[in-house]
């Protein structure tokens, strides 16, 4: 299913749709996503994975693990959620979502993650556009060249920074 993503700065809000595959109900709602995390940001998330999963990763159950880390992640990339995600019914869970099951969890991350990938997408965009801009005002002498634009332009460069999709059959 695709979502339609609304950007407002570094953050997206869309309506997630899924199917709670163990209580077999539908869950709904809109989610505001941060999508951009600050280099505190990503230590806050890595320190909250280990605080959930402890202090040796590898000898965890690897559900376990995955639950761990997109819970962590969507800590600091959640900015508002449906009261069906931030409540839980039976107390048991303080952090948003760890009440849910796992699917519910996953789906939550992977459009968070995707969330990113277009702000990003659309950031290259933005930035080429601009540069074409002022390559045209710069050739048509409309303004002066000062500096080169470096030609190791951003676009051109990978950015492994992003967190990868999870399926959970993996």
């Amino acid at each position: 299913m695709s979502q339609q993503f609304i950007f407002d700065k570094s953050t997206a809000s869309v309506v997630i749709t899924v199917l709670d595959e163990v209580k077999d109900t539908e869950e709904k709602g809109i989610f505001k996503f941060r999508c951009h995390l600050t280099p505190m940001d990503i230590i806050d998330t890595d320190a909250f994975y280990r605080e959930l999963i402890g202090v040796r990763p590898s000898e965890s159950d690897r559900v376990a693990d995955r639950m761990a880390y997109s819970l962590a992640q969507l800590r600091y990339r959640v900015i508002d959620a449906p009261e069906w995600w931030k409540k839980d019914p039976e107390g048991r869970s303080q952090i948003w979502g760890g009440h849910c099951n796992k699917n519910v969890v996953v789906e939550v991350f992977n459009v968070a993650v995707t969330a990113e990938t277009l702000y990003l997408e659309k950031l290259k965009k933005e930035s080429k556009h601009a540069r074409q801009i002022l390559e045209e005002k710069f050739d048509s002498g409309e303004i002066e060249r000062e500096l080169d634009i470096d030609d190791g332009r951003a676009e051109d460069q990978e950015d492994n920074s992003s967190p990868e999709p999870i399926v959970l059959g993996e």
